[in-house]
């Protein structure tokens, strides 16, 4: 069964972008005003991944980036270099936003670091992996990789958060309601 998932996700990114969108129950009816501090954020990226990261208060989120950074910043931030309009996906327990304060400390504790202990790596030590030990408190890249597919993804990210904060929905952020926050 592996080795069916590991060619679709592989061979027909497309295809498995529609199926882990219903796999993650999204909801994009009911946005969400703002996140709790803690929330498990994420966004399509480049139509063929997803970015994540935790919400940390003060309309600011911190995720891993590509460059081995910890950055802080605000949503428009977050979703640089993506398309214009994107959505920001929030874990919701029905409609309300869920969040650990303590993974959002774990989150601070890295913001504006530089990650050099197993170095940035974007199939097995990414930004869910970091969000995923934001979580749990256990930041080694072997810990969660998605057995069997050598990948790290956002399934696997949303399996922890399902675990850590009982989520079970991802709904829209509406920050572009709100006025923009100065990264």
């Amino acid at each position: 069964m592996l080795n069916v998932w590991r060619i679709v996700l592989l061979a027909f990114p497309f295809v498995a972008r529609k199926l882990i969108r219903v796999l993650l129950k999204i909801r994009e009816s009911h946005p969400v005003d703002e996140p709790h501090v803690g929330s498990v954020v994420f966004c399509d990226l480049l139509k063929v991944a997803e970015h994540s990261g935790i919400y940390v208060g003060e309309g600011s989120i911190v995720w891993l980036s590509r460059s081995g950074e910890f950055k802080k910043g605000s949503p428009e931030h977050f979703t640089t270099g993506m398309d214009k309009g994107k959505t920001v996906y929030v874990s919701c327990k029905g409609k309300s936003p869920v969040g650990s304060p303590k993974a959002a400390e774990r989150a601070l504790h890295r913001a504006g670091m530089i990650y050099h202990q197993h170095g940035y790596n974007v199939r097995n030590n990414n930004c869910h992996m970091f969000t995923s030990g934001c979580l749990t408190g256990d930041f080694r890249p072997d810990k969660y990789l998605f057995s069997g597919i050598g990948v790290f993804t956002l399934l696997a990210l949303a399996k922890i958060a399902k675990e850590s904060l009982g989520y079970d929905y991802w709904r829209p952020w509406a920050f572009e309601k709100r006025g923009s926050v100065v990264d």
